[in-house]
């Protein structure tokens, strides 16, 4: 039989490590290793495949489901300045939005393009974050294609990832040509 304390503690730790339905703020910063040796060092596909976009919900400030979030109220604000400020890097793309995630249940994506310029009928980069929170964890999908013209004429990068990630915690999707850091975090409102 659980003694009054152990039960107690079972209850705050259930608490404080469940983090259940809600709202939760998610960044992501993609930035390009500008350094051209890492273009030319590999060989890589002139065209990706198209993202998979029917289910995907859009990062819009009217939306009820996924809103912006302002660029002063994000956490990686900071990041953003360290990257920019680095002679090997430069930022691509930078947003936060706030969704509601059910408890293990896969949630719709999310749906973003942007970036410095176009590129052809294209925007420079375009993706998906999937996010589906299990208990403490929440194992998150990447799925983004970066586009740069070259000497030898466009080409199109590929980071297609899944990671679990903790709240709160910055997490780093690599490819030697771009790369991408995501945080989610439970929103509250200020």
């Amino acid at each position: 039989m659980l003694n009054l304390f152990t039960y107690i503690i079972l209850i705050i730790s259930s608490t404080c490590w469940a983090m259940g339905d809600g709202v939760y703020q998610i960044e992501i910063i993609a930035f390009e290793n500008v350094e051209p040796s890492y273009v030319g060092a590999q060989q890589w596909p002139q065209k990706a495949i198209e993202l998979n976009k029917k289910e995907a919900l859009a990062v819009d400030e009217s939306s009820i489901d996924v809103r912006t979030i302002l660029e002063e109220s994000r956490i990686l604000n900071k990041s953003v300045e360290l990257i920019t400020q680095s002679a090997g890097h430069e930022i691509i793309y930078s947003s936060a939005w706030t969704q509601y995630l059910e408890d293990d249940k896969q949630n719709p994506p999310v749906h973003f393009i942007g970036g410095r310029y176009k590129v052809g009928e294209s925007w420079e980069i375009e993706g998906l974050v999937a996010v589906r929170p299990i208990r403490n964890l929440f194992h998150t999908k990447v799925d983004l294609i970066f586009r740069k013209q070259t000497n030898e004429g466009l080409k199109e990068f590929r980071v297609a990832q899944s990671g679990r990630m903790k709240a709160r915690e910055s997490y780093y999707f690599d490819h030697p040509v771009v790369g991408c850091i995501m945080l989610i975090t439970p929103y509250t409102q200020e």
